[in-house]
């Protein structure tokens, strides 16, 4: 007998039913997720990401892993979108009792190749309901890619050396120092060393660039200057060129800052000027071709060029400055890459409104120095 004929007709019909039925759910949290991962600035995708949200949060801990999985740390607006929709799945599952899969969740954060936003939320996950894998996680950490995650292990590393031999704490501090990323975790542990008898560098740790070539001023009359493009900006810079400014021709000018923190202070290297931009040139050799985070710290508006080609601008001006204050990612080609950055200063003049300065370094995405060399401009 032909075994097709053991089956009625409609049997067929059935299977490709219950086929259905089973991938719905399946095919609902993929729609939900691709409709928060399609969210984008202005508003885009708001009202689908809001509706696809309550569907992902409606999965309780079944849609826990596929929102880690589907963080993308080049979307932070759609990652913030997944991180809030994880608080509210830990919330419901905390209210219905119901089990977090935690071992899924710690395979997740031991994987770096994962997502470092997300390997940070999954861990966040662990302290509240595991801290103790969690800790046994962060002492493996100091060189961990997410900067989240490193931040914490080197806390808490630091948190136990008081209580360490003099020797041990020497010894500790000293690699902590190499492991750390953020700047007030380098400064910390500089300070400690230095009171334990050791001189480390913070600018050198920290991966600042020091070493530029400066040209200016050039006319910013109403913002107008720095909106403008400068046939500098055109590329490629030549150094042994004079340039036409506003008073005669401009000659660059090299410039190496001892400021700790890589601070270049355009009033000291060109002058007390107001309603004027000035460009500051560097270069640095890269090993290999990378992708690497540019941190730019600037009181005033800021436009940056690498390789002769725009990745970044700020147009803004004495609101407050700090390092890593602006974030770009970049990707550095094997040998030299060259940095352009443009500055400008605006008319006002009260004292806070004087200051014209700029620090740029170089790291990996952890915050991290990144693997580059840097050169002098010429």
């Amino acid at each position: 007998m032909n075994p097709r004929n053991l089956y009625p007709k409609w049997y067929p019909v059935v299977i490709l039913l219950l086929g259905y039925v089973s991938n719905a759910p399946a095919q609902q949290l993929d729609s939900a997720i691709e409709a928060i991962r399609n969210v984008g600035p202005k508003g885009k995708g708001g009202p689908q990401a809001a509706s696809a949200w309550r569907e992902l949060v409606a999965k309780g801990t079944e849609g826990m892993i596929p929102a880690l999985e589907a963080m993308d740390d080049d979307s932070p607006l759609a990652a913030n979108w997944f991180r809030s929709a994880l608080d509210a799945m830990e919330d419901k599952a905390r209210q219905q009792s119901q089990a977090i899969p935690l071992a899924r969740v710690e395979s997740f954060v031991l994987d770096r190749t994962k997502g470092r936003a997300a390997r940070a939320c999954a861990l966040e996950l662990l302290e509240v309901n595991n801290p103790a894998v969690a800790g046994k996680i962060l002492d493996g950490s100091l060189d961990d890619p997410s900067g989240e995650i490193r931040r914490k292990a080197i806390s808490r590393a630091m948190a136990r050396v008081p209580s360490l031999p003099k020797d041990k704490q020497t010894e500790t501090l000293d690699l902590l120092f190499q492991k750390a990323a953020d700047i007030d975790q380098v400064e910390k542990i500089a300070s400690d060393l230095k009171a334990l008898g050791k001189d480390v560098s913070v600018r050198d740790r920290a991966g600042f660039l020091t070493r530029w070539s400066v040209i200016g001023p050039f006319e910013n009359k109403d913002n107008q200057g720095f909106l403008q493009k400068n046939p500098l900006e055109n590329g490629p810079v030549e150094l042994s060129q004079k340039v036409a400014g506003p008073s005669g021709e401009l000659a660059w000018k090299d410039h190496e800052t001892v400021d700790k923190a890589g601070m270049v202070d355009l009033n000291k290297v060109i002058g007390n000027e107001k309603s004027v931009v000035a460009f500051a040139y560097a270069r640095v050799n890269s090993p290999v071709a990378q992708r690497v985070q540019l941190r730019v710290g600037s009181i005033t508006s800021v436009r940056i060029y690498l390789n002769n080609s725009q990745v970044y601008e700020h147009n803004e001006y004495h609101n407050g400055m700090s390092p890593d204050q602006y974030l770009a990612n970049i990707e550095l080609k094997p040998g030299m890459n060259t940095l352009l950055i443009k500055v400008g200063q605006n008319e006002k003049s009260k004292p806070w409104e004087k200051n014209w300065q700029f620090q740029v370094r170089l790291t990996d995405f952890a915050g991290a120095r990144a693997n580059v060399q840097p050169l002098a401009p010429r």
